[in-house]
């Protein structure tokens, strides 16, 4: 509600300083309606997208990420009106401006909607990589936690030891990947894990079967991208 109510006002302002900066001109002419009218565009264009922003985007920042975002769009309608206000003393036919104020309007409409779409596609990229990461992460962790656990094992499971080192160095190496069957093959990783871990966690060693079963799905994952 304060964002239409700033608006409007900026409107009653822009009013303002017309009748103050015209208060001497005994009569307008289709130039200085021209001129005005050029005015209240920009003031829509620079302002009125910040102020309902809140449709765009969720928070301040980026808010303003997106109206600077933007500002190159502007700036090039900007100077494309003040031509058009700057032609509109000289031209014979008024009519020949307002054309081409519709004309740099349509303009920074289309180059607002392509630059709108580019960066919905980059958020969209980067939200997929960041989902692609998550279970990643998570695996990466728990291999981690192992090896600090392992450490602590008796000198008499060295072996197993090596191989834990092992399997968290292989992991380290894994790209992040959104598949399917990579998914199920690091949920498969991270349960092996949790259960080599508690069976470290018991002081009897690791269960000799669980090696080539983390191995083999490890494996697997290393050849899907």
């Amino acid at each position: 509600m304060i964002e239409i109510i700033t608006f409007i006002f900026g409107y009653f302002l822009l009013g303002f300083v017309c009748y103050v900066t015209m208060a001497n001109v005994p009569e307008w002419t289709a130039v200085h309606y021209h001129l005005w009218f050029i005015v209240a565009i920009c003031y829509t264009i620079l302002f009125g997208t910040l102020l309902f922003s809140k449709f765009i985007a969720k928070n301040v920042d980026k808010r303003i990420a997106t109206w600077l975002f933007d500002w190159p769009v502007r700036s090039l309608l900007v100077a494309m009106l003040g031509i058009s206000a700057g032609l509109g003393f000289y031209v014979e036919n008024i009519n020949a401006c307002y054309i081409l104020d519709a004309a740099s309007v349509f303009i920074y409409l289309l180059a607002l909607v392509l630059t709108r779409g580019t960066t919905k596609h980059i958020q969209n990229v980067q939200k997929e990589e960041n989902q692609k990461r998550v279970l990643i992460d998570e695996v990466r962790k728990a291999s981690l936690s192992l090896s600090v656990v392992a450490q602590s094992m008796p000198d008499e499971f060295a072996e197993q030891k090596r191989r834990i080192e092992t399997i968290k160095e292989d992991l380290r190496h894994l790209s992040p990947s959104s598949n399917a069957e990579a998914l199920r093959l690091e949920e498969s990783i991270l349960k092996q894990l949790q259960e080599i871990k508690n069976d470290c966690v018991s002081g009897q060693g690791v269960l000799p079967q669980r090696f080539p079963l983390i191995q083999a799905c490890i494996a697997e994952r290393k050849n899907i991208y």
